[in-house]
Order: structure tokens, then sequence, then C-alpha cells
């Protein structure tokens, strides 16, 4: 199973990493530097991930 490596936008501090894992589940880890890091509200977590530039997030 692919391992997807997630950047932000050109000049962005905001990243991550997806990973498989068993049972058709996925681990999403996402961080950021100098004040973006990720918020704990789903729905603004959710919002966060939908500005990581990779096709994966959008499904």
């Amino acid at each position: 199973m692919p391992v997807i490596s997630v950047a932000g936008a050109p000049g962005s501090a905001m990243g991550g990493v997806v990973l498989p894992l068993e049972g058709g589940r996925w681990s999403l880890t996402f961080m950021g530097m100098r004040g973006t890091g990720p918020p704990v509200d789903e729905g603004e977590f959710t919002a966060y991930a939908k500005t990581l530039a990779h096709p994966a997030l959008t499904t």
C-alpha cells in the first residue's frame, strides 16, 4: 500500500502524511509550523485538510 506525502501550497508551512492501515482504514498526520498547525475541531480539521495539495484528500 502506498504512503502519501502531502504538501501545502508552495511556500506553505503545512504538510502531512497519509498511511494505510489494516482493514481499509487510513491514518492522517498533519503538521504545520509557525502557527499553522491543524485545529482539533472536526469541521475545522476537515477544512484544513482540504487546503493541502493532494487529490487523495478530496475523496
